[in-house]
């Protein structure tokens, strides 16, 4: 989740790592249909990082 220090304050040497470690978070939190899956989805919009559409729901 989201640390007490802004994700947008992030030096820019750090944030394609971010970005990738919150898209791993995101599709594992999507699976299980866990509700932070929106908390890491915004922390996505935030960086400013493409974010991928939710998973269809089950049948």
């Amino acid at each position: 989740m989201p640390s007490a220090t802004r994700i947008a304050d992030v030096r820019e040497g750090q944030r394609e790592e971010i970005i990738a470690h919150y898209r791993e978070a995101l599709r594992r939190f999507a699976q299980v249909r866990s509700p932070d899956a929106e908390v890491v989805r915004a922390a996505l919009h935030e960086l400013g990082a493409p974010i991928p559409d939710p998973p269809a729901p089950l049948a």
